[in-house]
């Protein structure tokens, strides 16, 4: 049976805007303000459940906070260029399989 799994490439150091998964907060209608890779996270959970769901980061930061709110993360070489090269490490390492479908949830 083909398995799915949503990867959510998560890096600090991006040159458009550095922190962005932490320190772009949203804010929901209720006046709730958590970090864009919360949200992102929430999302995905609206698609698999939360076994299924990594986020990839090269930061100690984004770990911390992701573990911090109860989801799952994979550390990433810092040398990676995109969310896709990102995704494919975060794969290989968590040795998922050729047969099973990756998500690349983006926020």
């Amino acid at each position: 049976m083909t398995q799915a799994t949503i990867i959510i490439p998560a890096r600090w150091g991006s040159s458009r805007f550095e922190g962005k998964p932490l320190t772009a907060t949203l804010t929901a209608p209720d006046g709730t303000a958590r970090p864009l890779i919360w949200w992102s996270y929430q999302a995905a959970l609206k698609a698999l459940p939360a076994e299924h769901i990594w986020v990839a980061t090269d930061d100690a930061r984004i770990e911390e906070a992701v573990q911090g709110f109860g989801g799952q993360s994979v550390m990433t070489s810092a040398l990676c260029r995109n969310g896709t090269e990102r995704i494919q490490e975060a794969a290989a390492t968590l040795g998922l399989s050729d047969d099973e479908i990756i998500v690349n949830l983006q926020g």
